[in-house]
């Protein structure tokens, strides 16, 4: 389990003492903190630096940058950290609840950031491709040389039509501009059905293709349902688009995409960011919600306790009740069953033997000893009746 930090209270961590101390105390070694901080964008004061320190001799030390586009405020050292690992129950009912997450940058701030950053999108032609394009390139030959050696080939090139041939062309010039920046791109399929680039810790997942094309998994080629399929279209893959920021680029009259390159480029990291913000957000309300939730699962479930503990009191002192009722009257019958004994003895005795009379008597007395309750100790007497202490 890893320990988390801010990036400023790792800023302050590192530059408090050596990175190779602290890496002690966080039980990983100090090349793995080093990567930690180079990837949170937090600076260390490298090689020499507390010898040049203790001589007072030291370069001034850097102030922390902003948090990158896209990126977690919060570094995870020792573990790895997922949007998909909530607290559990136990951990959201003690925490505090912080306050909303806010943020100094506007999305107007974010997105001027990311057009510097970004710049000019590269005019790079499918003769200096990105690496994942000269992969797709290189496949695309593979088939393209099965196909030339057997007709019955079925796997044929996928990026010989002119419109294919266009979308890796854009494809290529953004996937430079992302490398540049260092954000990283990525294709998925062998028909670059789909694409993404890591903004920070997000991912932006998008397509570029005509208005209107489906792909279905059991095919390997899309199928164009545009009437139109000179015109290209570029989408963020989301299922509710936020209203905050653009999500789509198309083909238009005087624009095509090629020259709205840059802007795409931006709406893309900036759509990293808003990713990241709206993951903070969504993650507050849910911490709020289910705060709430547990406080009032744990409000009904102690109204059912000390309903429970209600019932409870109630069934015992009715019991409790019913056993005196109870004693009262076996004890009243036991002495009805004496005074009858008795009644019976005082009789004149007839034509009954002696001995009969007393095997009689006894056993009779023995009965009304046996239901008499005040044969029992006090104890069992004043006992709850959950107590057993014999029959009466």
């Amino acid at each position: 389990m890893g320990r988390e930090f801010t990036r400023q209270e790792l800023y302050d961590l590192v530059w408090r003492e050596p990175l190779r101390t602290l890496a002690k105390t966080l039980h990983i070694s100090d090349v793995r903190l080093a990567k930690i901080c180079r990837r949170a964008n937090i600076p260390l004061p490298g090689l020499g630096y507390w010898a040049k320190r203790a001589y007072g001799k030291a370069r001034p030390q850097p102030p922390l940058p902003p948090r990158g586009l896209g990126q977690n405020d919060t570094v995870t050292v020792g573990g790895h950290r997922s949007w998909y690992t909530r607290p559990s129950d136990e951990e959201v009912v003690r925490i505090e609840i912080p306050p909303p997450p806010s943020f100094a940058e506007s999305l107007d701030d974010v997105t001027v950031r990311a057009r510097k950053l970004i710049g000019q999108v590269p005019r790079k032609s499918l003769k200096q491709p990105h690496p994942l394009v000269a992969k797709l390139l290189e496949e695309d030959e593979q088939r393209r040389q099965k196909a030339l050696e057997s007709s019955w080939h079925w796997d044929k090139p996928i990026f010989d039509s002119p419109i294919e041939q266009r979308r890796l062309r854009l494809i290529n010039r953004l996937f430079w501009a992302f490398s540049r920046c260092q954000f990283k791109p990525d294709v998925t399929g062998k028909d670059a059905g789909g694409f993404c680039v890591t903004v920070g810790d997000e991912i932006v997942r998008f397509t570029l293709d005509p208005p209107g094309t489906e792909r279905n998994n059991g095919q390997l080629r899309p199928v164009r349902t545009s009437k139109e399929p000179k015109i290209l279209q570029l989408k963020l893959s989301w299922y509710q688009p936020p209203a905050e920021i653009p999500v789509s680029w198309i083909d238009s009259a005087g624009c095509p995409l090629e020259d709205q390159l840059t802007d795409v480029a931006v709406g893309l990291i900036v759509a990293g960011e808003w990713s990241y913000r709206h993951g903070l957000i969504r993650h507050h309300e849910w911490l709020v919600e289910r705060k709430q939730e547990l406080a009032e699962e744990a409000r009904r479930q102690e109204e059912e306790r000390q309903r429970n503990e209600r019932e409870k009191i109630l069934k015992r002192e009715q019991a409790r009740r019913e056993k005196l009722f109870s004693d009262a009257a076996a004890w009243t019958k036991a002495a009805l069953v004496r005074s009858y004994v008795q009644a019976v003895l005082d009789r004149p005795q007839v034509s009954i033997s002696a001995d009969s009379l007393t095997e009689w008597s006894t056993w009779a007395l023995a009965e009304a000893d046996r239901m008499d309750p005040l044969s029992q100790s006090i104890e069992c007497l004043v006992a709850m009746p959950r107590k057993s202490c014999g029959d009466h």
